[in-house]
């Protein structure tokens, strides 16, 4: 029974190890996620939450659960078993990582009368013709679109939004600086109160209460959960992205 017990003992040690260990690089992780790569409310945007459940579920769970299941001190074989673990954890979180950068919003674009939430891998066309190149690991640019000066890519441009689905957003070889629109921001911008509409009304309230210079919205089309751009109208400023549905 005392064996047992001593094995017991061992085996939830390493598990407790390894966890720490887990959880230590995973927080790191959390940091450059919510905080560079998708700043709140961009995560649930997106819907990169399930590709960041995986890695929680592989590195956090399965891997010091493996860890307990197979730690036996005097093992021949203990090394080899926890360095296949850690090969294992280590590929999931690189996997992980890598496809969050991927699909991380590189640019918030105004278009005519919204905001659109421009993902690493929607960009269509050169990025090189562009002044305004990807950043892996920055924080989103707001940013502006205009369609082609040139006659010719002006109409492809635009057959391709009608007839393809691709948006002007995607196209870094238009995108201009957001100073450029600010009147077509102020003309676009939509009363708080409309918030209320399609929101929890208390909701509504708590949040702009902490952002009083906000008095006026631009809605965030996203691919998974359109948010909310809150906008300052007498200056044609964006204030902050919150967690607000702009629409039905």
């Amino acid at each position: 029974m005392s064996d047992t017990l001593q094995l017991f003992r061992e085996k939830f040690n390493a598990f407790l190890i390894h966890l720490f260990v887990s959880v230590l690089i995973l927080f790191i992780v959390f940091l450059l996620v919510y905080f560079v790569l998708y700043p709140y409310p961009l995560l649930t945007a997106t819907g990169g939450k399930e590709i960041l459940l995986i890695m929680v579920m592989i590195d956090i769970v399965l891997g010091p659960l493996l860890t307990f299941i197979v730690y036996r001190k005097y093992k021949k074989t203990l090394k080899f078993d926890l360095a296949i673990i850690g090969l294992i954890q280590l590929i999931a979180l690189v996997y992980g990582l890598y496809s969050m950068v991927l699909a991380k919003p590189c640019w918030i674009v105004f278009n005519q009368n919204k905001f659109e939430l421009i993902q690493c891998s929607q960009i269509v066309g050169d990025i090189g013709k562009s002044d305004y190149q990807l950043a892996l690991f920055e924080r989103p640019i707001f940013i502006a679109v205009m369609l082609s000066q040139n006659p010719k890519l002006k109409s492809e441009q635009v057959f391709d939004e009608v007839l393809s689905g691709i948006s002007l957003a995607q196209r870094p070889e238009n995108y201009v600086d957001l100073s450029k629109v600010t009147e077509k921001i102020q003309e676009q911008a939509q009363s708080v109160m409309l918030l209320q509409q399609y929101n929890d009304v208390q909701q509504v309230d708590r949040i702009l209460s902490k952002y009083p210079q906000a008095t006026s919205f631009v809605p965030l089309k996203a691919n998974a959960v359109d948010m909310t751009v809150l906008i300052n109208k007498d200056k044609g400023e964006v204030v902050k992205i919150v967690d607000l549905r702009p629409w039905k």
